[in-house]
Formats: structure tokens, sequence, C-alpha cells
């Protein structure tokens, strides 16, 4: 049996769509402005938990019902997670083949609407990264499941330096 039969991964039309709707979306990245964000990006807003987050879906059909995850720190947003593909078991050889692939397909689209990444990080939790002067797309494979983030490159510069310091 073909893994894609087990899981779910977002269909590359829909994933150009969404990265060509993001790549042009310039918004305050504020807590107020996501219920207008959403709407123009056709998400549902399930849950807000005020001061932390807010989640949404899309109808993507790919892991949970609420596929897409935004994370604020008081009333600014700090990124935005879109679940890609299904949560897979990672002890599976054929789990981890199907995120391989789905990581490449969806790198592979995401270059196609956006050019080439700018940066790329390997190891452990490979990711293709996309910044442009406000903002940074990143397609990231975090060995269970692939997601597509978006981060004010604000935030996205303090989570990097965090990562990078030593423990």
């Amino acid at each position: 049996m073909n893994a894609r039969q087990y899981w779910r991964v977002i269909d590359g039309d829909t994933l150009r769509r969404l990265l060509a709707a993001i790549r042009t979306e310039h918004w305050s990245w504020t807590a107020d402005q996501v219920p207008l964000l959403a709407e123009r990006l056709g998400w549902n807003i399930v849950l807000v938990l005020d001061g932390k987050g807010a989640v949404a879906e899309a109808g993507w059909n790919v892991g949970d019902p609420e596929e897409i995850e935004i994370a604020y720190s008081g009333a600014t947003v700090d990124d935005i997670t879109m679940r890609l593909t299904d949560t897979v078991p990672t002890k599976q050889a054929e789990a981890r083949i199907f995120a391989q692939d789905a990581f490449a397909a969806a790198v592979a689209v995401a270059a196609e609407v956006l050019g080439p990444p700018t940066s790329r990080v390997l190891g452990r939790a490979q990711q293709a990264r996309w910044r442009s002067a406000d903002t940074t797309i990143m397609v990231k494979h975090n060995k269970a499941a692939i997601n597509l983030a978006w981060a004010n490159n604000a935030f996205q510069d303090r989570w990097d330096n965090l990562r990078e310091e030593p423990t």
C-alpha cells in the first residue's frame, strides 16, 4: 500500500494559492487584525486565547481540523504556523519517506512561487526560508509533520538568536 494512502498532504494548487496570497499580504502583525487577515485568506477562526494566540481552519483536510496556529505575544502576532501534512509516526520507514517527499514537494512549490530560498537550515529540523523586508516564510520539516511558517522578521530573528545560544 502506498504511504500517500495513509497520510494526507496539502495539494500543490492550494499551497501555490496560499503562498501567493501571503507573499503579497502586508499587515500590522497585531492581534486585532487577525480576524481581517483570516477573512482575506479564507480561514475560519475557531479559538482565540487572549494575548496568547488563535487557532484557525482552512479546509485543507490535513492534520488536525485546526490547521493554523497563530502565536501572539500580548497584542503582537509573532508567527503563523500552517499544517501541510498529517502527523506521521516517525519510527515507520514509509512515514519518513512520505514526510521527506512532502517536504521536497512543498519546497519545490514554494520556490516556484517565491523564487529560490534565501536560506536553508539543515539537520534534524530541515527548513527552506524566503526572507523579505518584513517577513520570513519557511517550509519546515519537523520530523513528524511538514509545516509552513510565516513570521515577522523581528520575531524570527529573536527566535533564531535563542536557538544559537549555547545551553
